[in-house]
């Protein structure tokens, strides 16, 4: 099995889409309290990677992975006195 030469294969584009929403509350004078929500690959695409290079083995035809990680959210809370 030899591999196929330099640049044969292309992936194709990377799209991703995070988002934060944050509000910060005034409770009293001296009291604060602060949220935020963040959302990183929103749309939870799929970006795929490049094939394997070598195109005789068992699974050639197949795609092994993707370079993005999947939809992920955060969610964190302050409070301030």
């Amino acid at each position: 099995m030899e591999p196929v030469g330099r640049n044969t294969f292309r992936a194709g584009g990377t799209a991703t889409i995070d988002l934060a929403l944050s509000k910060t509350f005034a409770l009293k004078e001296r009291y604060r309290l602060a949220w935020k929500i963040e959302s990183f690959n929103t749309a939870n695409r799929a970006n795929l990677g490049v094939p394997a290079r070598i195109l005789k083995g068992p699974r050639s035809d197949r795609l092994f992975r993707t370079i993005t990680p999947n939809r992920t959210l955060r969610i964190e809370a302050t409070f301030a006195f």
